[in-house]
C-alpha cells in the first residue's frame, strides 16, 4: 500500500512539474514522460502494456546547438550521453518540429543506476527558456537603444558648440560693419 502510495505521489508530482521529463530505458526508450514532455518533444501517450516505446528523440525533432545552426547528432543527444555515462548539466539545445516554431531548450540529465551500480537507464530535465532568450534579446536591444541617448546628445553638444561660435562670430561682425 506504501508503494502504491509513493507512485501515486511520484506520478502526480512529474504531471504538475513545469519541466519536460523523459526517462529511458537502457536500450534507449523512453518509458516516461509527462506532459510537459509530450507536448516539447510532440511525443504520445506511453502505453505500458505494449513492448514497444519511444524513442529517446522522436526522429521528426532536430537538435542544433545553441547557435541554432549545428545539428546535434543523436547519439550527443543528451539521453543518448546519460546512457553512456556522461552527466549532462545545463546545456543549452534549440530543438525543431517540422511546421512549429523553434524552441530554446535547457537540458540536465544522468544515468539511472541499480543498487549494485548497474546502468538501469537515463532521465533527462529539459525547460523550455524560449521566452526567457527572446525577454534577454528585447532587454539587450533595449540596453544598445538607452546606450544611444548619451551618446547622441554628446555628438549634440560637439556640434552646438562650434557652431554657436561660428554663428555669434558672424553676429560680431555684421554688428561692427
Amino acid at each position: 500500500v506504501a508503494l502504491l502510495q509513493n507512485q501515486r505521489l511520484l506520478e502526480a508530482v512529474i504531471a504538475d512539474l513545469p519541466v519536460a521529463i523523459r526517462a529511458c530505458d537502457v536500450a534507449g526508450r523512453v518509458f516516461l514522460h509527462n506532459p510537459e514532455a509530450a507536448a516539447l518533444f510532440a511525443m504520445g501517450k506511453v502505453d505500458h502494456s505494449s513492448s514497444e516505446a519511444h524513442s529517446p528523440d522522436p526522429l521528426a525533432i532536430e537538435f542544433f546547438l545553441s547557435d541554432g545552426k549545428t545539428r546535434v547528432p543523436s547519439e550527443e543527444r543528451p539521453l543518448a550521453r546519460a546512457l553512456r555515462g556522461d552527466t549532462v548539466t545545463n546545456m543549452e539545445f534549440v530543438i525543431a518540429r517540422p511546421g512549429d516554431a523553434v524552441r530554446a531548450t535547457r537540458t540536465s540529465a544522468r544515468r539511472l543506476t541499480g543498487a549494485n551500480g548497474e546502468c538501469l537507464g537515463a532521465v533527462a530535465v529539459t525547460q523550455d527558456i524560449t521566452q526567457k532568450k527572446e525577454l534577454e534579446r528585447e532587454l539587450a536591444q533595449a540596453q544598445k537603444l538607452e546606450s544611444i541617448g548619451p551618446l547622441a546628445a554628446g555628438i549634440a553638444h560637439e556640434i552646438n558648440t562650434p557652431t554657436q561660435f561660428i554663428g555669434d562670430n558672424i553676429r560680431f561682425l555684421h554688428e561692427s560693419f
